[in-house]
């Protein structure tokens, strides 16, 4: 199984509440430095969404609305579905000021809305992400790439 796979199944766990977020840390760690980009930036996004000072699950205890599901699950299928990603690298000032913040300011905007479908992300495309959803990988066996 490959690290992306591999990363896919450890946000999952995570996510449905199956392993702490020092769990899912540890986990990470043996897989960061074979990540491909898009398992970066998903690992950096889902960082946004969790503490990272005290041990707790995820779920909707700790936050997980419908929406925060439903990204979550967007973000699975795309790290499934052995597209590539697509999106320009671009240094956002906002992961330094969360930084610099301890993490208490996490404003994100995504620094050029005319590139991709933001919507979507990390897909690129609307129609990549409908195509995944009418032909998932999960039941297929094999991943989408067209």
């Amino acid at each position: 199984m490959n690290t992306r796979r591999r990363y896919a199944e450890v946000v999952r766990h995570f996510l449905s509440g199956r392993m702490t977020n020092l769990e899912y840390e540890r986990s990470c760690d043996e897989l960061l430095r074979d990540m491909d980009e898009a398992s970066g930036k998903i690992y950096d996004e889902l960082w946004k969404y969790y503490c990272d000072v005290r041990e707790h699950r995820m779920g909707m205890a700790h936050g997980m609305t419908r929406e925060g599901r439903r990204t979550a699950a967007r973000w699975i299928m795309f790290l499934k579905s052995g597209r590539p990603y697509e999106y320009r690298h671009m240094v956002s000032p906002n992961g330094f000021i969360a930084f610099i913040t301890f993490g208490l300011v996490r404003r994100y905007e995504y620094p050029n809305n005319t590139a991709g479908d933001r919507d979507y992300w990390p897909y690129y495309r609307k129609v990549d992400f409908e195509d995944d959803l009418c032909h998932p990988v999960l039941l297929s066996g094999t991943p989408n790439t067209q």
